[in-house]
């Protein structure tokens, strides 16, 4: 039997040490950097950079309008730190306590590729679909001639702008159709696609409720990166408030996600599918009524730039941007507060052992 090691005398080879022995002794066991927990503990230095951000592209845009051109590598720039923005705060309430670095990475991509991919390809697919279905019935003006000048007429804002053209684009059936896509069809396909890629990994992971949430997180955080860098990059005065809408929504893209994550969690371990159901029932709405209220916040913008000289349907118009960006504002708050209050009682309840 061999003797006991005494604190500081070096261990022979092939001899174990006897009792407690320092931690100077025992190699250290902290996982390598992609397996430790996610925990990024200086995430608010993410928010004032992001701030000193809009406080540059704010100044260049309505100072200095020469630089304007400074306004896109800013752009995207913001564009690239929304999701870390909104990882990082989920990940600092969560303290580590579900989930690692590899998890947050893997659902960061996966949201980014198959998620965005297919839900891109499906949309794309059904917007040709409905085209094809007015062209057949005789509803775009020009037939198929009138089909092909569309993407000029809407990548020219000079001409999309203009007050007769907008009149024929804002009719009953346009709006009703628009609404139909973008606020049912749109997050019906978009929350079945962001995080397939989670509920494929369940398959061998089988992660616990907690930590599919933060993978769902993940997943909607890279959604939110490529849909940020198609449509967020915007340059001139409305830089601000573009980074500023599009920083709400990649928080309810992950807020969405978290849920839907969550939802697989549940299949996955507790054999609860019905769960996963509501899951995607709430994500739905909840993504469904933010459409909405963009979509009529844009509208009623639009119904005023028809009117100009009318006093009364300016006012209309105002009301109704007034109304639904109030809306859209406690919405956005909502949804923030929602997605760091589900991640802290989710890390409380893993603490505590609780199978949630």
């Amino acid at each position: 039997m061999s003797e006991p090691v005494l604190p500081g005398e070096p261990l022979e080879e092939g001899v174990l040490p006897v009792g407690p022995t320092p931690s100077s002794v025992v190699p250290s066991s902290r996982p390598r950097w992609p397996f430790r927990p996610f925990y990024p503990r200086r995430a608010w230095l993410l928010w004032l950079v992001f701030l000193a951000l809009l406080v540059v592209g704010l100044v260049t845009s309505l100072l200095a309008p020469s630089l304007t051109c400074l306004s896109v590598p800013l752009g995207i720039l913001a564009m690239l730190m929304l999701p870390t923005l909104a990882l990082g705060s989920v990940g600092g309430v969560m303290r580590g306590i579900s989930g690692t670095w590899r998890d947050v990475t893997s659902g960061l991509l996966g949201g980014a590729t198959l998620g965005i991919g297919l839900a891109m390809a499906a949309e794309g697919g059904l917007l040709a679909f409905a085209l094809l279905l007015a062209l057949l019935a005789g509803l775009i003006p020009g037939g198929l001639e009138g089909l092909r000048q569309l993407p000029e007429q809407f990548g020219d804002m000079e001409t999309l702008l203009d007050p007769q053209v907008l009149s024929r684009l804002l009719t009953p059936t346009n709006l009703l159709v628009a609404l139909l896509f973008i606020s049912v069809a749109t997050p019906l396909i978009e929350e079945a696609a962001k995080t397939l890629a989670v509920g494929l990994a369940g398959l061998y992971l089988r992660p616990s409720p907690p930590r599919a949430f933060l993978l769902g997180v993940a997943s909607g955080a890279g959604f939110a990166l490529v849909e940020n860098l198609l449509n967020g990059s915007v340059a001139g005065p409305l830089w601000t408030a573009a980074a500023l809408s599009r920083l709400a929504a990649t928080f309810m893209h992950c807020a969405t996600g978290g849920l839907m994550g969550w939802g697989w969690g549940q299949l996955w371990t507790t054999r609860r599918p019905w769960r996963l159901l509501l899951a995607y029932v709430g994500s739905f709405a909840l993504h469904a009524t933010w459409n909405g209220l963009v979509l009529g916040t844009v509208a009623g913008a639009l119904y005023g730039i028809i009117h100009p000289e009318e006093l009364s349907r300016m006012m209309l118009a105002g009301l109704v941007i007034l109304t639904l960006g109030t809306a859209l504002l406690l919405l956005a708050l909502a949804v923030i507060i929602g997605l760091l209050w589900a991640a802290r009682a989710l890390a409380a309840r893993t603490a505590r052992g609780a199978l949630v």
